[in-house]
């Protein structure tokens, strides 16, 4: 890590001043932030709560007095709720994906099958890796397809409930059999 000499040092004194102006400024302008967290939630009022919380936390992150101080907090607020919500709605759309696919609903070939030949060998990878992966326990098949779909592990441990190491080791399990299906 190296020293940047243009971003000044945080103390405890400057960092609890800008703690205290984020404060002043978060709930003086809470109602505000509420209604675009509704807005960017469909008028969940649930959901944009939970929102507004977790962009509070990350603003809390970020709360660097210079920072603070160089940029325009209700732009910076707002700007911090639009990514938090379309990360949401990237995990809600992923989840949706996983969960709506029939089982063995996989039959779909790569566009890049052009010939006889590619469409032979990719029939036959896929019909491989179906066989492989009706030998998963339920568990591992669950962990696989949520992780092939770009779930992230905490959000695995949290689908299976289970610990997140459990869910990296039941994904691992999942490559190592799936792999030995296709060693001939």
């Amino acid at each position: 890590m190296s020293f940047d000499a243009s971003y000044p040092v945080q103390t405890a004194a400057s960092t609890e001043r800008a703690r205290k102006a984020l404060f002043t400024f978060w709930h003086g302008r809470q109602d505000v932030l509420l209604r675009i967290c509704l807005r960017w939630t469909r008028g969940n009022r649930a959901d944009a709560e939970d929102l507004l919380a977790d962009a509070y936390l990350r603003v809390l992150e970020v709360a660097h007095p210079a920072l603070w101080d160089a940029v325009r907090p209700l732009a910076l607020c707002t700007t911090i709720i639009a990514n938090l919500a379309r990360d949401r709605r990237r995990r809600e759309r992923v989840r949706a994906r996983v969960h709506s696919q029939p089982r063995g609903g996989h039959s779909q070939l790569p566009a890049s099958a052009s010939g006889p030949h590619e469409i032979a060998y990719a029939r036959e990878r896929l019909a491989r890796a179906m066989a492989g992966t009706e030998t998963l326990s339920s568990q591992q098949q669950r962990a696989f397809t949520l992780r092939v779909a770009g779930v992230e592990y905490d959000q695995i441990a949290h689908e299976l409930a289970t610990s997140e190491d459990n869910a990296r080791k039941l994904v691992q399990l999942a490559r190592s059999s799936l792999r030995s299906s296709f060693v001939v």
